[in-house]
């Protein structure tokens, strides 16, 4: 199955899932953006249309990807005129029912991963979660989601929002921890780098074991000499030593 398929908007989330859909055979006709320049600047890869004017979808359009911030999704689909097209958005937190007024046809393609400009992932990896309004929409969408991924179920609007939670502890959680060590470690001279192999490791282990079961470090032990020189280590920084300790308590009230 290959389909017309135009996107609202130009980010990051639009640019990685047109390549990817171009990529295997689906045509990309139409680029929708706020901005003119952003949608142009993604029109160009595929040397296809552009507007920024939501009302201006080309009527050969068969599946319009809504791909915006989460808090622009109702105004994006207010604007949009409706129509037998299939209308999906790729958000984890929005429930389905913000499509309701497109039309009889629309649903929910979420991919959950973390796209950045510079990076891209392996698309075929990507867990593709589907919703859709109705039985014949959803064969469409998984026949999609499948051209592009081995890794596609679908999740109602509730089951969908715990795992784009759970997505928000793991990545963006993590990553902040990322950022706090390495200004630590700035702010000390010394190298991040240092860091990257036990990351490494520790991203590895869950691909075979458990991360409770994979804990280690002073809270897991119980040791509390540790712990409290790292603390002194903190007392000019009240904001991470909080954050340790906070950490430290919901390990030890884990595992202890």
């Amino acid at each position: 199955m290959k389909l017309k398929i135009g996107f609202i908007g130009s980010g990051n989330v639009a640019r990685h899932l047109a390549r990817a859909l171009n990529t295997f055979g689906h045509e990309i006709v139409q680029v929708i953006s706020r901005t003119e320049s952003n949608a142009k600047s993604l029109a160009d890869e595929f040397n296809c249309g552009f507007s920024n004017q939501v009302h201006e979808i080309d009527a050969s359009v068969e599946l319009c990807i809504v791909s915006v911030s989460d808090d622009q999704i109702a105004e994006v689909v207010s604007k949009m005129p409706n129509s037998d097209r299939i209308v999906v958005h790729t958000c984890g937190s929005q429930a389905m029912d913000l499509l309701r007024n497109v039309g009889s046809n629309y649903g929910i393609l979420y991919p959950l991963q973390s796209f950045s400009k510079d990076r891209t992932p392996d698309i075929s990896t990507v867990p593709f979660l589907l919703e859709a309004s109705n039985p014949e929409t959803l064969i469409v969408l998984h026949k999609i989601a499948s051209s592009l991924s081995h890794f596609v179920l679908q999740a109602d609007s509730n089951t969908r929002l715990k795992y784009h939670l759970s997505a928000v502890l793991v990545n963006n959680f993590v990553n902040y921890l990322y950022s706090e060590a390495e200004s630590f470690l700035n702010d000390n001279e010394l190298d991040f780098n240092v860091l990257k192999p036990i990351i490494k490791e520790t991203a590895f282990k869950i691909q075979n074991h458990s991360p409770k079961t994979s804990q280690t470090g002073p809270a897991k032990r119980g040791d509390q000499v540790t712990i409290q020189k790292h603390l002194s280590l903190l007392e000019s920084d009240k904001h991470l030593a909080k954050l340790y300790t906070l950490l430290t308590k919901a390990i030890e009230g884990r595992h202890h």
